[in-house]
């Protein structure tokens, strides 16, 4: 059963939102608890999945130049297997339900518009029920949310490939 997030659980994760690295015990002496008190809670809080850890990439910083929604038409019966497939691939940081003039709209990164294409024509194209796409390029992020997954492939850490372990939880 979840406990319920109350004023300090969220005093600690808004100390967390302005200093992401800060030790316990400084989280601790800025609220007026003990080290243990905000250890506790955060055990909590992580073990709940109420937060996670995640490591943000700026996509252009490591060689992702292209960003694009893609809003997808899907067959009725076939929109959770399709989202599923999508949710899948490295590619995709997010993918969304959606109510209106399509049935999902996913966010991918690529390094090049032809990784774009052949991701758009190759994969989702020849996905059982999709109906329809329209790739959407981004020009400019004004302000966008944090990456879940960083589509990388190929890099070594720790003895595993990245795209195996993934990056964030």
């Amino acid at each position: 059963m979840q406990s319920e997030v109350d004023a300090l659980d969220k005093r600690i994760i808004l100390a967390l939102f302005r200093d992401v690295r800060a030790s316990y015990k400084s989280i601790a002496t800025r609220l007026g608890v003990s080290h243990n008190t905000v250890r506790a809670r955060m055990a909590r809080l992580l073990n709940e999945k109420v937060i996670t850890l995640a490591v943000v990439t700026d996509p252009p910083k490591v060689g992702l130049w292209v960003t694009a929604f893609i809003r997808v038409s899907v067959e009725a019966n076939k929109i959770d297997a399709v989202g599923q497939a999508l949710a899948s691939r490295k590619e995709v940081s997010a993918v969304y339900h959606t109510l209106g003039d399509c049935d999902i709209i996913c966010l991918v990164h690529f390094e090049d518009n032809a990784q774009l294409f052949k991701f758009v024509n190759g994969y989702i194209g020849q996905l059982d029920g999709v109906l329809d796409m329209h790739p959407t390029i981004s020009c400019e992020t004004i302000k966008g949310l944090p990456d879940r997954q960083v589509p990388f492939s190929g890099i070594e850490e720790g003895g595993y490939e990245v795209s195996q372990i993934g990056v964030a939880g």
